[in-house]
């Protein structure tokens, strides 16, 4: 089965088709993940003067061990199986267009955010991930223009991602930066964007030069 783009758009993601065999297994996952566990309290960023001390760097080799534990973190806190976290960021982003930010405070990793090249304009968002203690601090909207900027850096086009249906939150913050809603075609490096995805999640896509 393929899909095509609500609308046509430039430079948008070429039809691949997938197995059968692996979308039933991705179906059935899914709805594992659909079942959420209760989220923790959030704490208030209490120092403003904290917020300015957060640096937004590349990922190094020697941020692995901090940043897989930062995720595991993350989906616990959502109730994620672990099973859909990447078992090691270098491999994972490893093609010379491919991107791993974290924003670290004091040393810290408090948000990470990834780009990963799906064609020559296209690259996919994902890992967008932000401390419960620095959610509403305006750090999610820095690390958002960061990824941007660095894409336009890249010489991609439009930026996609996908939102899980139940994270209302996430998909008003994604709907404020401007992005459009659109359904993607599937791509093997985007396993989110398999036909049989497509019930849990929302697809969201971005020129980079506003067009």
């Amino acid at each position: 089965m393929l899909l095509r783009p609500v609308a046509e758009m430039p430079g948008t993601v070429g039809e691949v088709r997938i197995g059968d065999g692996i979308l039933a297994k991705l179906a059935a996952n899914r709805r594992v993940l659909m079942r959420r566990q209760p989220r923790s309290e959030r704490r208030p960023v209490s120092d403003e003067r904290e917020e300015q001390s957060i640096a937004i760097t590349d990922f190094a080799p020697a941020d692995e061990e901090a940043t897989l534990a930062f995720c595991r973190q993350i989906f616990h806190e959502e109730g994620w199986p672990t099973e859909f976290m990447d078992s090691a960021i270098a491999a994972g982003f490893d093609r010379p267009r491919d991107l791993f930010l974290l924003a670290k405070l004091h040393g810290a990793i408090i948000g990470c955010g990834a780009l990963k090249e799906l064609s020559p304009d296209d690259a996919l968002l994902t890992r967008m991930f932000i401390a419960s203690s620095h959610r509403g601090s305006g750090l999610a909207t820095k690390l958002f223009d960061t990824l941007f900027e660095r894409a336009r850096a890249l010489g991609y086009t439009t930026v996609v991602l996908d939102v899980n249906r139940e994270r209302s939150r996430a998909i008003r913050f994604y709907q404020k930066q401007g992005m459009e809603e659109f359904i993607p075609a599937p791509h093997p490096r985007w396993l989110e964007s398999a036909p049989e995805e497509l019930q849990y999640a929302r697809y969201f896509r971005k020129r980079i030069n506003g067009g």
